[in-house]
């Protein structure tokens, strides 16, 4: 398996030469194409990325990026082990006490997962392997063992929090191009009466405002 990518690294491993080609082939580089990749996932999604779009794009042969990457399933893993590296370290959170800092580090999650949409997607719908998001699984749990949560509670608050911003994060991505007060008003008001009631305190809260206050409810009912 190939070795994961960090962010900011400027990593040589992995490098294979060109394919066919005339005059001198270049080598190769993993975060070139890494940022390649990500650029068609982005822009096009999933669905678009094979190794022979990306060998295309690279303007080498499909052995070539096979060589680097092992295969798709390596190559997507690689993406988002480089995602996942761009998550704070806990000794960088700003934040006054445990509480706080697992709360930014949350809200962090969600702005990286906004960020990188078909990231979002790929870990919901695929088995993630790498170890960035690993590190960030066990950031989780040294805060919440700051807190003095721990075994079960600590397992069932990590599960609450990592669902919660993952179907926060992709419901925001998913509502950017969506008129929600419009879609609510046409509804008729005598079949609806509750929720065209409640509709105008949808968006009185920014985002990440609503994110935080979730959050503070949720992490606190684990609390010892």
């Amino acid at each position: 398996m190939s070795k994961p990518i960090r962010a900011g690294e400027d990593l040589l491993s992995g490098v294979a030469p060109l394919g066919a080609g005339r005059g001198r082939p270049r080598l190769l580089v993993r975060d070139e194409a890494l940022a390649v990749a990500m650029k068609v996932i982005n822009e096009e999604g999933l669905a678009s990325l094979t190794l022979r779009r990306l060998a295309k794009e690279l303007g080498v042969g499909s052995a070539t990026v096979h060589t680097t990457f092992g295969g798709k399933e390596q190559l997507l893993q690689a993406l988002a082990d480089t995602v996942f590296a761009e998550l704070p370290d806990p000794d960088t959170l700003q934040a006054d006490d445990p509480f706080h800092a697992l709360v930014d580090y949350i809200v962090a999650v969600h702005r990286m997962l906004v960020e990188h949409p078909a990231i979002a997607q790929l870990t919901v719908i695929r088995r993630m392997n790498n170890r960035a998001l690993f590190r960030a699984h066990e950031t989780i749990f040294e805060l919440l063992g700051e807190l003095d949560v721990h075994g079960q509670d600590a397992y069932d608050a990590y599960d609450a929090l990592t669902n919660y911003v993952f179907g926060f994060s992709l419901n925001r991505i998913s509502r950017q191009e969506f008129d929600r007060h419009e879609t609510i008003a046409a509804l008729p008001a005598e079949q609806f009466p509750a929720l065209k009631q409640i509709a105008p305190l949808f968006e009185q809260r920014a985002p990440e405002e609503q994110l935080r206050a979730n959050l503070h409810r949720l992490l606190a009912a684990y609390l010892p």
